[in-house]
């Protein structure tokens, strides 16, 4: 399944891109052909003699360089302008998300198939004691005490082999300020689209409040 859909996915990319090329290249190739046809009707024509004959030529093909060159930088300013608007729509779509996740109170982090830190949000931030940029491409042992980061490693395996969400609890230190929660976490395994793992996505929320009054 995972092979036909890479199949199906390469195939539409494919005609995206054809379709993309033909709308570029065509509306060139038929005035192109409908200039050099009309042209040199037009040409033989008006000419009355040889020397006349000579300057309309030249002059009709100047006139074809300035028109298929008028032509091709309309055709790729609009391409230009679509992708700087799909750009900016990406842009948009990322601060939204980025403002979402920096709101959330919990604790939110992703990390790649090997263990190593993805993206977090400003609470898990707090958490580590770390940036994100600080902590993108390190595991746990970079902030965590080793028992700690050794928890984390197994529970992150077993909600890999699980291939679905996960619930533990534990109980973290913060780095930022030496404060102890409890923590509910959630993880979920993120497919790779060929079968496998592209990363484990946890949510962590402190429950030590709602322990303490049951």
């Amino acid at each position: 399944m995972a092979d036909e859909d890479r199949a199906r996915s390469g195939l539409e990319a494919g005609r995206s891109v054809a379709a993309e090329a033909a709308r570029v290249v065509l509306p060139y190739v038929v005035v192109a052909a409908a200039w050099i046809v009309f042209s040199d009707r037009i040409v033989g024509q008006v000419a009355q003699d040889a020397a006349a004959g000579t300057f309309l030529s030249t002059l009709k093909g100047l006139l074809f360089v300035a028109v298929t060159a008028a032509l091709l930088w309309g055709t790729v300013s609009r391409r230009i302008r679509r992708i700087k608007d799909a750009q900016s729509a990406l842009a948009a779509e990322r601060t939204l998300l980025r403002t979402v996740l920096n709101t959330i109170p919990d604790l939110v982090w992703l990390k790649d198939a090997g263990g190593r830190y993805l993206a977090c949000n400003a609470a898990f931030e707090h958490f580590a004691g770390r940036s994100e940029r600080e902590l993108i491409g390190h595991g746990d042992v970079a902030f965590l005490d080793p028992q700690t980061a050794e928890s984390f490693r197994r529970d992150d395996e077993e909600a890999a082999r699980a291939g679905k969400p996960t619930i533990t609890a534990g109980r973290v230190t913060y780095r930022s300020d030496g404060r102890t929660v409890d923590l509910e976490i959630v993880r979920t395994v993120l497919p790779d689209g060929q079968g496998g793992t592209a990363g484990v996505l946890g949510i962590g929320r402190d429950v030590t409040e709602n322990l303490r009054i049951a």
